[in-house]
């Protein structure tokens, strides 16, 4: 999927099952993967040079293994409308936000390298008739980001079997001004 620069999505799955294997995705305007109510697998595929989102998901339960994503516009992994997302074995190398959970999605993460992000990890509310988000993560190396994690209060993350609470307030405010 490639030099998508009049379209939303370059690649939008609805109410579907779907196994995406080995696909690149590169030079997109807005978000490359979108998928909204949808159970499946992405594995062995490239993000390069997204105008937005890398993967995006809403309401859907996702595993994503070993994915790279580079120079992204947005969030390179971001879940959101009681989504339930398993990354593994990924790479981020440049993006706004790097892993972010919105409105009651379970996160859990095994094996990422990010790079040069603004955000490395957030987790917070962005629509409130859902709630708060929440994060886990086990052997995360990170690298050059401006920040490590932003925590609204109520959402949380686990690092490396560490509870880390949400403290911010509004941070859907601050991350969307």
């Amino acid at each position: 999927f490639g030099d998508n620069i009049l379209c939303d999505d370059a690649l939008n799955v609805v109410r579907s099952d779907f196994n995406a294997d080995k696909c690149t995705f590169k030079n997109t305007f807005a978000d490359a993967f979108d998928s909204d109510f949808c159970t499946g697998k992405v594995e062995n595929c490239i993000f390069e040079t997204i105008g937005n989102d890398a993967i995006d998901f809403s309401g859907s339960k996702i595993e994503v293994v070993n994915c790279t994503m580079n120079n992204v516009g947005d969030k390179a992994i971001s879940g959101g409308e009681n989504s339930r997302l398993y990354v593994n074995d990924c790479t981020i190398e440049g993006a706004n936000i790097g892993v972010a959970a919105k409105d009651l999605s379970h996160l859990t993460l095994n094996g990422i390298k990010m790079h040069k992000t603004v955000y490395g990890i957030v987790a917070f509310v962005k629509k409130p008739e859902y709630g708060p988000a929440h994060i886990s993560i086990e052997n995360l190396k990170m690298k050059n980001n401006v920040v490590f994690h932003q925590i609204e209060l109520g959402s949380s993350l686990t690092l490396n079997g560490k509870l880390i609470e949400g403290r911010e307030k509004n941070l859907a405010v601050k991350l969307y001004q």
